[in-house]
């Protein structure tokens, strides 16, 4: 936390919230009392307390800083007004100042002028997510129908001689051969490529498809391939997805920090980087993470809807239909320097902003 500057502790208590995922459930009934553009300029942070990790308490904090108290006072009055907060707040439900300061609170991302909630933010942006996804259907919000365009088959020569698969397996060993980065343990694809491969193989896989929140984005696409009729074995792919800001998008693809060494100035054009958007997917061979408890019938689809939802979904991110020429994965060069965002002219080794040396 920033020293001296104003702060707000919000505490729960863990055994009233219920849920394994506390964490997520706690910032779901923050986000329904507090609008996030109210919040700009804050940091903001989460955790259990000093006292919960020493057993003497069961609480878990979300704090606030802020240099405008007026801000942290709103906070502190919508939660007074929230009825889900009160069920679930500890005793007491908030502390200030240096009280907050000295519990162990990691970051939770950060509100930036527009009122993005950027950073490297978890179980917020989780939460932010599925409390827009709440109100969205309260509201009735419904999308207006999208032409869905005539797509170019093959998409690309990679999904140009498709071989004969006969499981899922089978299917996961090409895609991690053929589409896979040098260890082959990860593999990308564009939408078109992964649609070129699904209805190929529709004899074989049954496609689950749904849209949610998680750490990297509020709003991902998730598609997952199961052996026809069968939950738990499974390859699970995720993109398609927005960004909080497109300086966001940049500097997630040049961070050391989250992302493989070997990968490094390639991810941009691995995930099809446009604007602040992701168009492209990522699969892994150990995509586990999906089974059959996660396996829900509501999600099955036809391999043959899998192009209109992917027209539907660009629609709805403000991604052009068609903007993947052929072998799209396989080119382009890093042009956004990764310590600060700047645009770097092609073929420069330092970046003029901030000096950091370039791996182009």
């Amino acid at each position: 936390m920033i020293p001296n500057m104003p702060a707000l502790g919000i505490r729960f208590d863990i055994d009233k919230v219920e849920s394994g995922s506390y964490g997520i459930e706690c910032w779901k009934m923050f986000w329904r009392a507090v609008d996030v553009q109210r919040l700009v300029g804050a940091l903001l942070f989460e955790g259990d307390t000093a006292a919960t990790l020493n057993g003497r308490e069961n609480v878990y904090c979300i704090a606030v800083q802020s240099f405008n108290r007026a801000v942290l006072s709103e906070i502190q009055a919508a939660l007074e007004q929230s009825a889900e907060f009160q069920k679930v707040a500890a005793s007491p439900k908030f502390i200030e100042d240096h009280r907050v300061a000295v519990e162990p609170l990691p970051q939770a991302g950060q509100v930036d002028s527009a009122g993005n909630l950027v950073g490297q933010a978890f179980n917020s942006r989780i939460a932010l997510g599925a409390v827009r996804n709440e109100k969205q259907r309260l509201i009735g919000q419904r999308q207006l129908p999208t032409p869905v365009p005539e797509r170019k088959k093959p998409a690309s020569s990679r999904t140009a001689n498709l071989p004969s698969i006969s499981s899922l397996k089978e299917l996961l060993d090409f895609l991690l051969i053929n589409f896979g980065e040098k260890d082959k343990w990860q593999f990308w694809l564009t939408p078109e490529e992964l649609c070129d491969i699904v209805e190929r193989y529709a004899n074989v896989l049954q496609v689950q498809y749904y849209e949610s929140s998680c750490g990297l984005s509020e709003d991902m696409t998730y598609v997952s391939l199961f052996n026809k009729g069968k939950a738990g074995e499974n390859i699970a792919l995720h993109g398609l997805f927005p960004f909080p800001t497109e300086l966001e998008a940049k500097q997630f693809c040049y961070d050391r920090t989250i992302n493989l060494e070997y990968l490094f100035g390639q991810l941009e054009r691995l995930w099809g980087i446009r604007g602040k958007s992701a168009t492209n997917f990522s699969g892994k061979s150990h995509s586990n993470w999906v089974d059959a408890k996660y396996y829900k019938k509501e999600w099955d689809i036809d391999a043959f809807d899998l192009w209109p939802r992917f027209c539907s979904r660009r629609a709805t991110l403000g991604i052009a239909s068609s903007l993947q020429p052929e072998d799209a994965t396989q080119h382009p060069t890093p042009n956004f320097c990764p310590g600060c965002g700047t645009k770097v002219q092609p073929g420069h080794n330092y970046c003029s902003n901030c000096g950091k040396q370039l791996k182009l």
